[in-house]
């Protein structure tokens, strides 16, 4: 079967065209979608971020600290800030945060346990992903 190829015989010429747009069609409506999702993942650690915390409270600092298992604390807001995303095409997405130290919090250190959040948003969002390429290519093929 390898280099066969599927012919369709189509006498409308709308439907013609369609099918002959979709590829591009397909990956425009996919590269949209990433971006979107990309939003998505993005607002969602912004707001894990500022959940309230169950961890320590400390007189200087002007929230409560996070315990491990937890996403970090907002106490400054430059975490939050740093919660960005990258699409390329249709087919790369990236997102997390820029923060040096967000690594330290995700992951944990000999001194620190961790405190996920970037892992924890894209496990949360895996099924709202799909759902959004479905509904985006979905609009650029019909």
């Amino acid at each position: 079967m390898k280099g066969m190829e599927t012919v369709l015989i189509i006498k409308d010429r709308e439907a013609k065209r369609a099918l002959n747009d979709s590829p591009d069609k397909f990956l425009k409506g996919a590269f949209r979608a990433m971006r979107k999702i990309g939003r998505n993942r993005r607002d969602y650690i912004r707001e894990l971020l500022l959940l309230p915390k169950s961890g320590k409270k400390y007189r200087n600092l002007p929230n409560r600290s996070s315990a491990p298992g937890e996403a970090p604390a907002n106490q400054f807001g430059k975490l939050r800030k740093s919660a960005t995303y990258t699409a390329y095409r249709y087919d790369y997405l990236a997102f997390g945060v820029k923060a040096y130290y967000g690594k330290f919090l995700e992951y944990g250190t000999e001194k620190i346990k961790p405190r996920p959040h970037v892992f924890t948003a894209g496990e949360d969002g895996r099924i709202e992903a799909i759902n959004t390429i479905e509904q985006e290519v979905g609009k650029e093929l019909l």
